[in-house]
C-alpha cells in the first residue's frame, strides 16, 4: 500500500509505504466503513528515521490530506488526529473521508417552508464543503424537515438520508495526484445483490453471532419537528393509522406483533398495555411524513438486534460496503442472505472482517448440497425448487410477502422475476423502484407491464435497461395511492438478446 500525503491546499509533500524498502514506513493498517456513518476511515502508524523527524511531523500534520488508490478507485482522507511517540519515532495516524468541513462545521435549528427534495437539502447542509452531488437515486421525492438543535453537517446529512429511507457514501475523483472532484452520492440502499457465496473453512475463518435486546422497543412516544413560528414540535396526536400491526394512539406508535412476544409481564391489563416504549423524535413537520419515519425506525427497533461478524480468509473481488452475500456454514448450521453493513481491511496483516445484518435466515429454506460434492461447485439453493433462484434485496419503500419472497433468475436465456410486495408504508400516487437486477439479468430494452391488483385496481411492473425493477400508476381509472394492506403480486420473464 502506497499513500500521498498533502498539505490543506492539496499539494503534495510525500509519501509512505508498507512495501518499499526505503523511506517512510506503515504499520497496522486498518481501513473501515459503515452503512450507519456513511463515512470511512483509515488509520494506521507511520514509521520514520530519526534524520527525518521533521518531514514526518509535516506530512501527519493534523487537518492535512492522504490520497490513494484502492482497487482501481480514488481515496481521500483528512487527517483528524495524530499521536507522535518519538522514543520509536512513530506517528499514529486516524483519519475520514468526510473531511473537516462536515465533520467539525455546524449549523443551527432549521425548518423548512414546505416539502423540499433530498437535493434541496444536502446541498444546503454542505455548501462550501467541497463536495457535490454525484449520484441521485431519489431526484423527486419531497418531505418538509424541520430541526431543532445544533448538529454538525455530517450529522444533519445522516439525519437527512435517514428522512428520506436513503443511505450515504463518498467517493473522490483523482488524476495523478491531483484531487479534482469529492462526491456525496444518495442511495435508496447501498450495494448490490453480488451473488458471492462466502463458506466456513474457505472463505471464512470465523463466525462470531451477536444478538442483543439492549434497545428494543414495540412502541413510541413520536416527537417530530417544530414548524416555523411555534414554539413547540409536532406530535401524532389527531392522526390515524392502523395497518393491523402498527397503529397509533394519540402521541403513541405501537407494534401489536412485538407486543405479542415482548409485553411486560406485569403490566397492566387495557388496550394499550404492556408495551416496552422509547422516545423517537423525527425531523418532519408533517404527522404522515413522521408517522413513516417512525415506522421505519421501530420495525427494527422491535427486533433482536442480531448481527454476524466474519473474520474471512481474504476479501473475494468486488465485495463492497452494502453487498448482499451468502453465508454457508453446514457444521454450525447457518445459511444467510445478509448484506455487508461494515467492512474492516487490514491490508498489512492480511486481517478481512464483514459485520453482516438485515438478514434473513436461510436454515429452514434452503439446503446445501452434499458433503461429497466437489465444494467448488456445491451452491445454496431454494428448497423444492431448480437451482439458480436468487432473492432481491428490496428498496426500504417495499416488504416481500414471508410465503412469496422475491426472487429472480436466468434460465435457457431467459430472465424470471416473481414474488408478492406490499409497500412499507401508504405510497402515494407515483412510482418507486422495488429492487434492481444485477449486470447480465437486465434486458435490452425498456419494458412495461401491467399487473391485476385488488379489485379493479391496476399497476405497472417497469423493468429498465440499467435493470431496476419499478411500481408505478396503481389504480383503476387514475393513479392513486396504495394501501399497506395491498397484495401486489408478478410473475414475468423475458429473454436475454
Amino acid at each position: 500500500m502506497i499513500v500521498y500525503f498533502a498539505d490543506r491546499f492539496l499539494n503534495i509533500i510525500d509519501k509512505a509505504s508498507s512495501d518499499l524498502p526505503e523511506g517512510f514506513r506503515i504499520f497496522d493498517d486498518a481501513k473501515t466503513e459503515e452503512i450507519d456513518s456513511a463515512s470511512a476511515t483509515l488509520s494506521f502508524t507511520l514509521k520514520y528515521d530519526e534524520s527525518a523527524q521533521e518531514q514526518a511531523r509535516e506530512m501527519a500534520y493534523v487537518g492535512n490530506y492522504i490520497l490513494r488508490q484502492y482497487n482501481d478507485q480514488g481515496e481521500c482522507y483528512t487527517i483528524i488526529d495524530s499521536e507522535e511517540d518519538t522514543a520509536k519515532n512513530t506517528i499514529y495516524i486516524y483519519a475520514e473521508d468526510a473531511g473537516l468541513d462536515l465533520l467539525n462545521d455546524v449549523y443551527g435549528a432549521y425548518t423548512a417552508d414546505g416539502p423540499k427534495t433530498i437535493q434541496f437539502y444536502v446541498e444546503r447542509f454542505s455548501k462550501d464543503s467541497g463536495f457535490e452531488i454525484h449520484i441521485n437515486e431519489l431526484p423527486n421525492n419531497t418531505r418538509t424537515l424541520s430541526w431543532d438543535t445544533d448538529s454538525t453537517a455530517a450529522e444533519r446529512l445522516l439525519s437527512i438520508a435517514a428522512s428520506f429511507s436513503a443511505e450515504l457514501g463518498f467517493s473522490f475523483e483523482i488524476e495523478g495526484l491531483t484531487l479534482t472532484h469529492r462526491y456525496i452520492n444518495i442511495y435508496k440502499q447501498r450495494g448490490k445483490n453480488s451473488g458471492v457465496e462466502l463458506r466456513m473453512n474457505r472463505e471464512i475463518n470465523k463466525i462470531i453471532v451477536k444478538r442483543s435486546i439492549a434497545n428494543l422497543a414495540t412502541g413510541y412516544k413520536v416527537i417530530g419537528g417544530t414548524p416555523e413560528g411555534e414554539s413547540d414540535p409536532i406530535t401524532l396526536n389527531g392522526y390515524t393509522y392502523d395497518d393491523g400491526n402498527f397503529y397509533v394512539a394519540g402521541s403513541y406508535l405501537f407494534c401489536r406483533e412485538a407486543n405479542k412476544i415482548w409485553s411486560r409481564r406485569y403490566a397492566e391489563e387495557g388496550v394499550n398495555a404492556g408495551y416496552i416504549c422509547k422516545i423517537f423524535t423525527g425531523t418532519s413537520t408533517n404527522q404522515k411524513t413522521l408517522c413513516s419515519q417512525a415506522i421505519a425506525s421501530l420495525k427494527k427497533a422491535s427486533q433482536i438486534e442480531e448481527n454476524y461478524e466474519i473474520d474471512l480468509a481474504t476479501v473475494p473481488e468486488g465485495l463492497e460496503i452494502g453487498d448482499t452475500v451468502y453465508v454457508i456454514d453446514n457444521s454450525g448450521g447457518i445459511y444467510l442472505e445478509s448484506r455487508v453493513l461494515k467492512l474492516e481491511i487490514r491490508e498489512g496483516e492480511k486481517y478481512f472482517a464483514v459485520t453482516l445484518g438485515d438478514y434473513l435466515i436461510k436454515s429452514d429454506n434452503y439446503v446445501v448440497e452434499s458433503a461429497e460434492v466437489d465444494e467448488s461447485t456445491t451452491s445454496i439453493s431454494p428448497m423444492g425448487e431448480g437451482s439458480g433462484w436468487l432473492y432481491a434485496s428490496l428498496d426500504p419503500s417495499f416488504l416481500a410477502d414471508i410465503n412469496n419472497p422475491v426472487q429472480y433468475r436466468k434460465k435457457d436465456g431467459r430472465v424470471e422475476i416473481r414474488g408478492v410486495i406490499s409497500p412499507s408504508s401508504e405510497f402515494p400516487a407515483g412510482s418507486a423502484s422495488i429492487f434492481t437486477l444485477p449486470s447480465g439479468y437486465r434486458p435490452t430494452r425498456n419494458i412495461l407491464v401491467t399487473e391485476e391488483g385488488t379489485g379493479m385496481n391496476r399497476w405497472t411492473l417497469g423493468i429498465s435497461m440499467e435493470g431496476e425493477i419499478t411500481f408505478s400508476n396503481y389504480g383503476s381509472s387514475e393513479n392513486i395511492s396504495c394501501p399497506v394492506t395491498e397484495k401486489l403480486s408478478f410473475d414475468y420473464s423475458f429473454f436475454l438478446d
